[in-house]
């Protein structure tokens, strides 16, 4: 076997060990490892703006798709443009769901303090996929959407719902704005800072 190909196994290899340490995953064999897709490959919806094309695991739940498949790849992704990985999880039977994509869709300029600083990971819960073994890995989830802030490495940083950044019944664009600045990979400290009414 020559050098490339024995550089190129082990980099795939350590891409799956990331993952792992993320995904809190135990492997008994190399069989039970699925491939890795390449980002670029990653099927994309143009959510962010005429400039930014996102993965689907960005954009949608899909009860259909493969959580630690989706999580490797954001994994990757976030580790190659130096973003942390913000999962959501959540379905689109969820009212509050649906208002965070909505303050998303209609803020342009928090769509992108977003974007630059996190690779967004949806996770589908619905009847049709609870994602229980995925979500075995992560803290107690006390309401929907709940968000994990996790390091590119899969350290997981912060666990929160959505219940401090309602406002007069809707969702703070300036309190998630805050809460995107205070999480961002390029902030010095990661300690909460106080909620503002």
């Amino acid at each position: 076997m020559n050098s490339v190909k024995l550089l190129l196994i082990l980099f795939s290899g350590a891409l799956v060990l990331v993952a792992a340490a993320f995904l809190g995953l135990r492997f008994g064999s190399s069989s039970e490892v699925s491939a890795i897709t390449p980002t670029s490959e990653i099927a994309s919806e143009n959510l962010s703006g005429p400039d930014e094309m996102l993965p689907s695991y960005s954009t949608r739940y899909d009860p259909e798709s493969n959580a630690f498949d989706d999580g490797r790849d954001a994994l990757k992704l976030a580790k190659d443009t130096n973003r942390r990985v913000l999962v959501e999880v959540g379905g689109s039977w969820c009212v509050w769901c649906k208002r965070f994509d909505q303050v998303i869709e209609e803020n342009p300029d928090f769509r992108k303090i977003l974007n630059d600083n996190f690779v967004v990971l949806k996770i589908n819960v619905s009847d049709a996929n609870e994602n229980e073994e995925f979500l075995k890995i992560f803290p107690g989830i006390n309401g929907y959407p709940h968000f994990f802030v996790s390091e590119s490495d899969g350290t997981l940083l912060h666990s929160t719902d959505a219940t401090g950044w309602i406002e007069d019944h809707e969702l703070s664009v300036t309190k998630l704005t805050r809460f995107v600045q205070q999480w961002a990979a390029n902030n010095e400290s990661d300690e909460p800072e106080p909620e503002q009414g």
